[in-house]
Protein backbone atom coordinates (compact mmCIF):
# COMPACT_ATOMS: atom_id res chain seq x y z
CA UNK A 1 0.00 0.00 0.00
CA UNK A 2 1.37 3.38 -1.00
CA UNK A 3 1.46 6.66 0.97
CA UNK A 4 0.12 10.20 0.03
CA UNK A 5 3.57 11.43 0.84
CA UNK A 6 4.72 9.11 -2.39
CA UNK A 7 1.76 10.04 -4.23
CA UNK A 8 3.37 13.35 -4.27
CA UNK A 9 6.81 13.09 -5.16
CA UNK A 10 4.80 10.67 -7.77
CA UNK A 11 2.76 14.20 -8.90
CA UNK A 12 6.47 16.17 -8.59
CA UNK A 13 7.75 13.94 -11.70
CA UNK A 14 4.12 14.36 -13.51
CA UNK A 15 4.50 17.79 -13.35
CA UNK A 16 8.35 17.75 -14.91
CA UNK A 17 6.96 15.31 -17.41
CA UNK A 18 3.86 17.31 -18.23
CA UNK A 19 5.57 20.92 -17.84
CA UNK A 20 3.31 21.78 -14.94
CA UNK A 21 3.72 23.95 -12.10
CA UNK A 22 4.21 21.56 -9.19
CA UNK A 23 1.06 19.16 -8.63
CA UNK A 24 0.42 19.00 -4.42
CA UNK A 25 -2.08 17.44 -3.29
CA UNK A 26 -3.95 17.90 -0.05
CA UNK A 27 -2.85 15.58 2.77
CA UNK A 28 -6.21 13.39 2.11
CA UNK A 29 -4.84 12.83 -1.38
CA UNK A 30 -7.02 15.49 -2.80
CA UNK A 31 -5.95 17.72 -6.06
CA UNK A 32 -7.86 20.43 -8.27
CA UNK A 33 -6.47 20.99 -11.00
CA UNK A 34 -7.31 23.85 -13.43
CA UNK A 35 -6.34 23.45 -17.21
CA UNK A 36 -8.61 26.62 -19.30
CA UNK A 37 -11.81 26.13 -18.16
CA UNK A 38 -11.42 22.55 -17.17
CA UNK A 39 -11.30 21.54 -13.61
CA UNK A 40 -9.79 17.80 -13.09
CA UNK A 41 -9.74 16.14 -9.79
CA UNK A 42 -7.56 13.72 -8.46
CA UNK A 43 -8.29 11.73 -5.40
CA UNK A 44 -5.51 9.09 -4.26
CA UNK A 45 -6.93 6.33 -2.94
CA UNK A 46 -3.77 4.18 -0.90
CA UNK A 47 -5.59 1.41 0.22
CA UNK A 48 -5.95 0.22 -2.99
CA UNK A 49 -3.26 2.35 -4.47
CA UNK A 50 -5.38 3.57 -7.28
CA UNK A 51 -5.78 7.28 -8.66
CA UNK A 52 -9.26 8.32 -9.16
CA UNK A 53 -9.60 11.20 -12.17
CA UNK A 54 -12.84 12.62 -12.63
CA UNK A 55 -13.50 16.23 -14.90
CA UNK A 56 -17.65 17.50 -15.30
CA UNK A 57 -18.88 17.01 -19.20
CA UNK A 58 -21.80 19.68 -18.80
CA UNK A 59 -25.14 19.66 -17.32
CA UNK A 60 -27.57 16.88 -18.99
CA UNK A 61 -30.93 18.49 -18.68
CA UNK A 62 -34.03 15.95 -17.70
CA UNK A 63 -35.41 17.21 -20.91
CA UNK A 64 -32.27 16.08 -22.79
CA UNK A 65 -33.25 13.05 -25.25
CA UNK A 66 -33.47 9.55 -24.55
CA UNK A 67 -31.40 8.99 -26.78
CA UNK A 68 -28.59 10.59 -25.82
CA UNK A 69 -28.63 8.38 -22.77
CA UNK A 70 -28.32 5.54 -25.04
CA UNK A 71 -25.69 6.87 -26.78
CA UNK A 72 -23.55 7.17 -23.13
CA UNK A 73 -24.77 4.15 -21.99
CA UNK A 74 -23.27 2.24 -25.47
CA UNK A 75 -19.95 4.62 -25.59
CA UNK A 76 -18.63 3.15 -22.67
CA UNK A 77 -19.04 -0.61 -23.06
CA UNK A 78 -15.85 -2.63 -22.07
CA UNK A 79 -14.27 1.00 -21.98
CA UNK A 80 -13.86 0.45 -25.91
CA UNK A 81 -14.70 4.62 -26.53
CA UNK A 82 -14.00 5.87 -23.15
CA UNK A 83 -10.28 4.68 -22.62
CA UNK A 84 -11.57 2.32 -19.97
CA UNK A 85 -13.67 5.41 -17.80
CA UNK A 86 -17.18 5.54 -17.97
CA UNK A 87 -19.80 8.45 -17.20
CA UNK A 88 -21.48 9.69 -14.70
CA UNK A 89 -24.68 12.00 -13.84
CA UNK A 90 -24.29 13.36 -10.39
CA UNK A 91 -27.51 13.05 -8.50
CA UNK A 92 -28.86 16.73 -7.54
CA UNK A 93 -27.83 18.92 -9.65
CA UNK A 94 -27.25 16.92 -13.39
CA UNK A 95 -24.00 17.02 -14.30
CA UNK A 96 -22.55 14.90 -16.48
CA UNK A 97 -19.39 13.58 -15.39
CA UNK A 98 -16.41 11.28 -16.94
CA UNK A 99 -14.31 9.22 -14.53
CA UNK A 100 -11.70 6.91 -14.61
CA UNK A 101 -10.44 4.99 -11.70
CA UNK A 102 -6.28 3.24 -12.39
CA UNK A 103 -3.39 2.13 -10.71
CA UNK A 104 -0.83 3.28 -9.10
CA UNK A 105 2.38 3.44 -10.84
CA UNK A 106 4.73 5.45 -9.16
CA UNK A 107 7.52 4.41 -11.68
CA UNK A 108 4.96 5.63 -14.86
CA UNK A 109 4.84 9.40 -14.54
CA UNK A 110 4.88 9.86 -18.13
CA UNK A 111 1.84 7.63 -18.52
CA UNK A 112 0.20 9.41 -15.96
CA UNK A 113 0.75 12.76 -17.36
CA UNK A 114 -0.47 11.20 -20.84
CA UNK A 115 -3.47 10.16 -19.49
CA UNK A 116 -4.44 13.64 -17.92
CA UNK A 117 -3.95 15.38 -21.25
CA UNK A 118 -5.57 12.56 -23.08
CA UNK A 119 -8.85 12.92 -20.17
CA UNK A 120 -8.97 17.04 -20.75
CA UNK A 121 -8.83 16.23 -24.69
CA UNK A 122 -11.71 13.59 -23.96
CA UNK A 123 -13.40 15.88 -21.77
CA UNK A 124 -13.25 19.24 -24.35
CA UNK A 125 -14.24 16.85 -27.06
CA UNK A 126 -17.42 15.72 -25.64
CA UNK A 127 -18.45 19.17 -24.02
CA UNK A 128 -18.50 20.46 -27.73
CA UNK A 129 -20.73 17.02 -28.39
CA UNK A 130 -22.95 17.37 -25.47
CA UNK A 131 -23.88 21.00 -27.09
CA UNK A 132 -24.74 19.91 -30.23
CA UNK A 133 -26.67 17.86 -29.20
CA UNK A 134 -28.25 19.54 -26.84
CA UNK A 135 -28.76 22.77 -29.15
CA UNK A 136 -30.18 20.48 -32.10
CA UNK A 137 -27.20 20.48 -34.29
CA UNK A 138 -25.62 17.11 -33.52
CA UNK A 139 -27.47 13.75 -34.77
CA UNK A 140 -27.90 11.57 -31.30
CA UNK A 141 -27.72 8.47 -33.66
CA UNK A 142 -23.77 9.03 -35.32
CA UNK A 143 -21.23 7.54 -33.76
CA UNK A 144 -20.54 10.23 -30.88
CA UNK A 145 -16.51 11.23 -29.78
CA UNK A 146 -14.47 7.93 -30.05
CA UNK A 147 -11.12 8.12 -27.83
CA UNK A 148 -7.72 7.13 -29.07
CA UNK A 149 -6.79 6.65 -24.97
CA UNK A 150 -5.32 3.89 -24.22
CA UNK A 151 -3.80 2.97 -20.68
CA UNK A 152 -1.04 0.99 -19.77
CA UNK A 153 -2.13 1.18 -16.54
CA UNK A 154 -6.33 1.62 -16.40
CA UNK A 155 -8.08 -1.04 -14.67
Amino acid sequence: MATVDEFKLFLEKVSMEAGLDTLAPSEDGLLQLQAGDIELNLQFIPSANKIFVCTEIGFLPETAPSALYRLLLSEQVMGYHTGGGSFALVKGNDVLVYQIICDFCPSEPAAFAQLLSDVLDFTEKWRGKLSDLLNGQGDVESPAVTSEMQFPFFV
